[in-house]
């Protein structure tokens, strides 16, 4: 299941950045962790999380939803938390 969630999200973040084109300053740690998007760790992405991300949305920094850890919360973080919508973590 976590190696079909790890696809998925490498497909969203391929179409995201065409042409194999780099993640900017990827955050490693977002993107090994088990679940990055469950912001509340509830143990399920849910609603919650989407409004944090979205809450987030064009938060420059430190941002907790900047989940591909470019320094910006756009419209791939928001992906990355829609591609794991309903799914349990863990």
């Amino acid at each position: 299941e976590a190696a079909e969630r790890n696809a998925l999200l490498a497909d969203i973040i391929a179409l995201y950045y065409p042409l194999g084109s780099p993640l900017p300053n990827p955050n490693p740690c977002a993107l090994t962790s088990d679940c990055p998007p469950d912001f509340d760790d509830n143990g399920t992405v849910s609603v919650n999380d989407v409004l944090v991300a979205l809450g987030d949305f064009g938060c420059i920094g430190s941002c907790t939803a900047d989940l591909n850890g470019d320094g910006l919360v756009g419209v791939a973080d928001i992906l990355l938390v829609l591609a794991q919508f309903g799914q349990p973590c863990g």
